[in-house]
């Protein structure tokens, strides 16, 4: 299951975010055109790089994805995309940063979301680019993160009703 995968590499996982500050700013950058509000919710958040920039929950399966999350200051809770432990519109938006191709239902996690915030940001790398062509991949090969990985489309999105509000060639982010 992804979330033991998750935890194993954790540590590796978020010295991803301090090696290639560049990819992640400009990540950043486009996320930040779609959420808004104060209270804020990250769905996947693994180690909370971008929760700890946006000052967002942050809500992950892998505890210890969440413990590097927590020793940030970081509010983290353990919890999965399709059975959010909020109530409904407990915040002003929910995000997911790349988790989507995670879950075991994008539909699921998606209802959720709207369930508990107002508007939900979609963060993915699309299918069609040639980043997810590459870990898809390396998942065929059996790598240990992108085995688990099911990458989505960006016209899955638009006719879910997301809009794109920003679109950079390996990551694009939808609003709904």
């Amino acid at each position: 299951m992804s979330k033991e995968a998750f935890s194993r590499v954790a540590e590796r996982y978020d010295r991803w975010y301090q090696e290639h500050e560049e990819i992640f700013n400009r990540e950043l950058e486009c996320l930040r055109k779609g959420v808004k509000g104060k209270r804020i919710l990250e769905i996947g958040s693994g180690t909370g790089a971008f929760a700890k920039e946006l000052g967002a929950v942050a809500l992950d399966p892998a505890l210890g994805a969440l413990k590097i999350g927590k020793a940030k200051g970081l509010e983290s809770v353990l919890g999965v995309a399709e059975k959010l432990p909020f109530r409904s519109k407990a915040f002003d938006c929910s995000y997911f940063v790349t988790s989507l191709c995670f879950v075991d239902s994008v539909e699921d996690a998606i209802k959720e979301a709207e369930r508990v915030s107002k508007e939900v940001v979609a963060c993915i790398i699309p299918k069609e680019s040639d980043v997810a062509k590459l870990y898809e991949e390396k998942g065929r090969k059996g790598h240990e993160l992108y085995k688990y990985a099911h990458f989505l489309s960006k016209k899955r999105l638009l006719e879910m009703g997301f809009n794109i509000v920003c679109d950079l060639e390996w990551f694009t982010c939808l609003k709904k």
